[in-house]
């Protein structure tokens, strides 16, 4: 009980709703709110503190922290977009329910034909497309996904604040290429122009896969920065992400 309540209160704080350094209701507030007793609120607080979204302080109680926004962030599109403060926009190529295929099952470790959510989106900053994604989402995470509008919805936001499904790690590969025919006609480039293509498996807070994802972006718009870390003799490399990546050309 004290994990599903810390899930909501951390969905709160990250959605942006709760800022940094402002107060949180009191402990009997939030047990009354979220109808839980005030031990599972402590050890929700608890549980928040060791991830340094929330601090106590004695006299005044507790209140939110800066979300991360570092090295090692996971951040959403519209998240980066937001940031930098643009406009984000998608148009949704598809959004619909249908059983999950043999490798999708096996990333997203549920039965081969499980239900999930295909969504495919062009997305855009401030008007200009940027990439186009394809996100399978598996459907006991996310019951009635497929039924949602993403055209200007964040796909994140509504797995944080609709599901309490909190992207908190992935892993991803990313390789240079040519622009096939149907990205090139979403992203209005020429056929064979580069584009960078991100494969990715994210992981939610207890550890589940919620998605995975293929996003091909223009390289004129798109640029990733990274850090290359020295490693011990007999260590494998390390690569540690200095900032969110994207920017729009001007």
């Amino acid at each position: 009980m004290y994990e599903r309540t810390a899930a909501t209160l951390e969905a709160e704080i990250r959605s942006g709703r709760l800022g940094a350094d402002e107060r949180l209701l009191s402990e009997r507030a939030l047990a009354e709110r979220l109808q839980v007793s005030r031990i599972t609120i402590r050890r929700a607080l608890a549980h928040l503190a060791e991830k340094d979204l929330v601090r106590s302080s004695d006299r005044s109680g507790w209140f939110a922290g800066p979300v991360s926004e570092g090295l090692d962030a996971l951040m959403s599109f519209s998240d980066m977009g937001r940031q930098r403060g643009y406009t984000v926009t998608s148009l949704v190529l598809r959004c619909t329910a249908r059983e999950a295929r043999l490798s999708e099952a096996e990333q997203l470790g549920v039965a081969p034909g499980s239900p999930v959510c295909d969504l495919a989106r062009v997305r855009c900053f401030d008007g200009l497309p940027i990439a186009s994604t394809e996100t399978i989402v598996p459907g006991y995470l996310a019951p009635g996904l497929a039924e949602l509008d993403f055209s200007a919805q964040s796909l994140y936001d509504t797995l944080r604040t609709r599901y309490r499904v909190l992207p908190t790690r992935a892993k991803f590969a990313i390789q240079a290429a040519a622009s096939e025919p149907a990205d090139a006609q979403h992203l209005e480039i020429a056929v064979g122009e580069p584009v960078l293509i991100f494969t990715q498996t994210g992981y939610d807070q207890l550890g589940r896969a919620f998605e995975l994802a293929r996003t091909v972006y223009r390289a004129d718009r798109y640029l990733f920065r990274g850090t290359l870390v020295a490693a011990s003799e007999g260590d494998a490399p390390v690569v540690q992400m200095t900032s969110p990546p994207a920017g729009v050309a001007p």
